[in-house]
């Protein structure tokens, strides 16, 4: 198997092509660890299609970093794509090339829809309140509004972990800076804190927009990097992202 190693914001993400009679699960829980990446992309083509695995070995609808670093490898192996349909199991998104060096892309995710009218409603963690909304965006995500991300932190695991949640959803704490930038971290499912998650920061920048009166082209700074949040017609997500390393590897021991 041949593998590629790419990044977005340092969320990383190792690309294979899709074979059959591969165990993808265990594939993932072992190379992502063996290879410091946080999550499995797996390319099949006709029609272009992603499967996504965490590094956990859990599967995971969508993933909005890692779908534009799917369009990064399909420009490095084919050369021909500015725009491309790519069919997940949350939907298909349309990606695009903006710019080739840096190589920059965007993912358009649709509209999203708030899960279960839970907006801007408190809990409490250790005796702390935090304003909370879920927002599913491909895939689930509660964006909790923080005045302070470094103290904040240390709840990430609980909050990840709390009833209402159940561990089905990634967990953003957010900090607006102004009125179109903010600061965002992300606990995220089968990984852990992430130096970024392409769809929580569409989603947080999506809920800052449309509850919190900012503007509606945004810009999220996670520890990995910045990305760029348009809401348009459709929430657009756009990013750089930069090829890493490849490696190959036999499969026989995993059988």
């Amino acid at each position: 198997m041949k593998i590629f190693k790419y990044h977005s914001c340092e969320n990383t993400f190792l690309v294979v092509d899709y074979q059959v009679n591969i165990k993808y699960d265990i594939i993932s829980n072992n190379f992502c660890n063996k290879y410091n990446a946080d999550g499995l992309v797996v390319f099949k083509n006709d029609p272009v299609q992603m499967f996504f695995y965490n590094k956990d070995g859990s599967t995971a609808k969508m993933c909005g970093n890692g779908i534009r670093v799917l369009m990064h490898y399909l420009y490095d192996r084919f050369g021909i794509y500015s725009y491309m349909d790519i069919k997940t199991d949350s939907g298909i998104y349309k990606c695009e090339i903006i710019e080739k060096t840096p190589f920059i892309s965007s993912v358009s995710l649709g509209i999203g829809e708030y899960v279960d009218s839970f907006i801007k409603r408190t809990i409490t963690i250790d005796g702390k309140d935090f304003e909370v909304t879920l927002f599913e965006l491909g895939v689930k995500h509660a964006i909790v509004i923080s005045n302070d991300l470094v103290e904040d932190e240390k709840y990430l695991k609980e909050l990840f972990e709390h009833s209402l949640f159940d561990g089905n959803f990634n967990i953003n704490l957010v900090k607006p800076l102004n009125n179109y930038i903010f600061e965002i971290i992300t606990y995220e499912k089968g990984v852990g804190i992430t130096k970024s998650c392409g769809t929580g920061a569409a989603a947080s920048g999506y809920v800052l927009y449309s509850e919190y009166d900012m503007e509606e082209n945004l810009i999220a700074v996670s520890p990995g990097g910045v990305l760029k949040v348009d809401i348009i017609d459709e929430i657009i997500l756009i990013g750089e992202s930069s090829f890493i390393d490849s490696y190959e590897e036999t499969l026989w021991k995993f059988y």
